[in-house]
């Protein structure tokens, strides 16, 4: 499974044309929150970037929400990237 996750993170950032010195993989068994907390604090990264699906607030309560939860222990900034076609539920307003 470790190296299948390795090769496809390989091919999408190649599929980028992210260059290879710019980009480091990890891939570690555990819970998502604990390993990427700690990894986070390893490398000391200034940002961290994450993906996330959006669920009903029904199946937020059986499932949680990871991105909440890493928000809570990381201490960094982080970037949460929503799936292409997302629509917010929230009406968009101006600042004042």
């Amino acid at each position: 499974m470790k190296a299948e996750a390795e090769s496809r993170l390989k091919r999408t950032r190649r599929s980028l044309n992210l260059p290879a010195e710019r980009v480091k993989i990890h891939v570690q068994e555990g819970h998502p929150v604990e390993v990427i907390a700690t990894l986070a604090r390893q490398l000391r990264a200034p940002l961290v970037v994450m993906g996330a699906v959006s669920r009903s607030a029904l199946q937020r309560i059986f499932i949680g929400s990871l991105a909440e939860q890493m928000l809570d222990v990381l201490q960094t900034d982080v970037l949460v990237v929503k799936p292409r076609g997302f629509r917010s539920p929230v009406a968009a307003t101006r600042a004042a």
